[in-house]
């Protein structure tokens, strides 16, 4: 009798534990693609990035300092930003020079330009490829069409990821003060795919993206993203890089910071 009590007890003190482990595992957030995630959030708001240091130097003023904006003199219509061998810019390690081929001497409607890159990096990473821009809006509602084709990000690992992408640019602050990109807030709409370091091809429609100066990421707006047969909702908040995120029905938070 003794035994078989004793075979009882740490039967169900077998069963306690398997549930108390049970109770200890968090069955709110699912395993997820957090580099795919990342490289995606990378690259969307890398194109919106560059655009703003264009459109910021439009006005004709010499910008001293990080980066210096200058009028090409031998070539009409030509902007050089150049960040030199390494500045410090919207909380990012800069260097290497963007180039903005504008179509007129007036950021006008109907005007575009061609953005393209000489040994830029962001943070030690290399971009490369070319963005195109057409000036789609009027004076008081700047507007923008914004095509990225073949671009490249070469992190310090060598690992690249590539993508296109196509999207809406509406300026919702900082027109006045064109010159000056600190006030700049872009609401960005569009799509994109690409394939990221580790490989993995993604295609993502995004909504509402607003950008910050002071962020890397996105302050709102949401982004569809799929990666093979997984698909994430995403919705971007306050503070920098807090993300929301649907996958499997299930609802949790993540800061991309931490990838």
């Amino acid at each position: 009798m003794k035994t078989n009590l004793l075979k009882l007890f740490m039967m169900l003190f077998a069963i306690g534990l398997f549930v108390t482990s049970c109770e200890n595992v968090d069955l709110t957030e699912p395993e997820v693609d957090e580099e795919t995630m990342q490289d995606n959030a990378l690259s969307e708001r890398a194109v919106g990035d560059v655009f703003g240091y264009a459109n910021s130097g439009t006005d004709g003023k010499k910008l001293e300092g990080c980066p210096n904006i200058t009028w090409d003199m031998t070539t009409p219509n030509l902007m050089k930003i150049d960040f030199g061998t390494g500045c410090t810019d919207g909380g990012s390690l800069r260097s290497g020079v963007i180039w903005a081929q504008f179509s007129s001497d007036s950021w006008l409607p109907s005007a575009s330009t061609l953005i393209t890159f000489d040994g830029y990096t962001v943070d030690g990473n290399t971009l490369d490829g070319t963005v195109s821009v057409s000036y789609t809006g009027t004076l008081l509602n700047p507007e923008f069409t914004v095509i990225a084709s073949n671009m490249v990000l070469t992190f310090e690992d060598t690992k690249t990821m590539t993508w296109t992408s196509s999207n809406t640019f509406t300026m919702e602050e900082g027109f006045i003060t064109i010159s000056d990109r600190s006030d700049d807030v872009w609401i960005i709409s569009g799509t994109s795919s690409g394939t990221a370091r580790n490989g993995k091809s993604f295609t993502r429609t995004a909504s509402g993206l607003t950008t910050s100066t002071d962020c890397k990421w996105f302050v709102a707006g949401t982004t569809s993203l799929t990666i093979g047969e997984d698909v994430y909702e995403m919705t971007y908040s306050e503070p920098c890089g807090t993300v929301e995120i649907i996958f499997n029905g299930i609802t949790f938070t993540k800061d991309l910071n931490d990838f």
